[in-house]
């Protein structure tokens, strides 16, 4: 399945936005 590489792309655009 796509989710696992869907839940890591989402973590990294959270740690840009928390950057």
């Amino acid at each position: 399945t796509i989710v696992w590489l869907y839940l890591e792309i989402l973590r990294l655009l959270a740690k840009l936005r928390d950057r």
